[in-house]
Parts: C-alpha cells; sequence; structure tokens
C-alpha cells in the first residue's frame, strides 16, 4: 500500500486542531438546531411523516420517518484546509440475513468558517451562522430539512 507524502501546507493546517474542531462542532450544533426547529414549525411529523429529536449533545440526531429510521452524526476530518466536519446521515436497513444495519444515505460538510456544504462535497454552500433576524425566511435549512428527508426515502 502507498501513500502521498503529507505536504507543509497540509501539516500546518492542522496547528489550531482543537480549536477549529470546537468551531466545526459549535457550527454544526446551531445549523441542527435550526433544522430541527423547521421540522417543527413547518409541521413536517403532521404533513410528511417525519420528526427529528436531538440528543443531548445537539449533534446526535435520530430521524423518525415514515421511511424508517435515520440518524445524524457529526464525523471530525482533515483535509487540504484543516479540520472539517462530516455530518453523516445515515438510515437502518435490514440485510440479507434480518440484521439491522445502517447506510449512510447524504452527508453536510462542515467548516471551520461556518460553510455547509449539502452533499458533503465542495460546491454552493450555505451559511451556518444563525440569522437572528428573518428566521421565517430561513429557506437555505429548510432545503436541508427536505433534502434530509428525500434521502431517508430514497433507493440509492
Amino acid at each position: 500500500m502507498e501513500f502521498q507524502p503529507v505536504t507543509i501546507e497540509q501539516k500546518d493546517s492542522m496547528l489550531d486542531a482543537v480549536q477549529d474542531a470546537s468551531r466545526v462542532s459549535g457550527y454544526a450544533v446551531r445549523f441542527l438546531r435550526r433544522v430541527a426547529e423547521i421540522y417543527e414549525e413547518h409541521q413536517f411529523e403532521r404533513d410528511w411523516g417525519v420528526k427529528i429529536a436531538l440528543a443531548e449533545d445537539n449533534l446526535t440526531a435520530t430521524f423518525s420517518s415514515i421511511f424508517g429510521l435515520g440518524k445524524g452524526t457529526l464525523k471530525l476530518r482533515s483535509g487540504d484546509e484543516g479540520i472539517f466536519g462530516l455530518y453523516v446521515i445515515e438510515k437502518r436497513f435490514e440485510n440479507a440475513t434480518g440484521q439491522s444495519e445502517w447506510r449512510a444515505v447524504w452527508a453536510l460538510r462542515v467548516t471551520k468558517d461556518g460553510q455547509i456544504y449539502p452533499g458533503g462535497g465542495i460546491g454552493e454552500s450555505v451559511s451556518a451562522r444563525v440569522q437572528l433576524m428573518h428566521r421565517d425566511d430561513d429557506r437555505d435549512a429548510y432545503e436541508v430539512a427536505r433534502s434530509i428527508f428525500y434521502r431517508l426515502g430514497a433507493d440509492e
């Protein structure tokens, strides 16, 4: 097995790893709280049959839906830009032997600068920063909430 050498820039991107990890986690918590509020405010449970329950850490989520159970967890990673988070949405499936197993169905990439990249890649982002004014117009979190619901039901 062969691996590429780690560059000076990559090593330097890790100098503030603890602080950066804390920032990533903080942005993820704020964004997940917004998503949970949107599920409640827009009556997703009544209309679509999906609800979210955040654990005490506000990072771990359980999704109950008409498509079955889902869960979300933050996984810290390192990359060329330093520390980032992947908030992975998993769905519970039954394997061939009838045992339950979890499979990733979607992800959000969370940067230390407070950007959220739906789908887990680098592309168009949304801000994780909480908007204290105009919360009713929070289209980004609403679209993420809808995307999670869709991914829980997608057969991919």
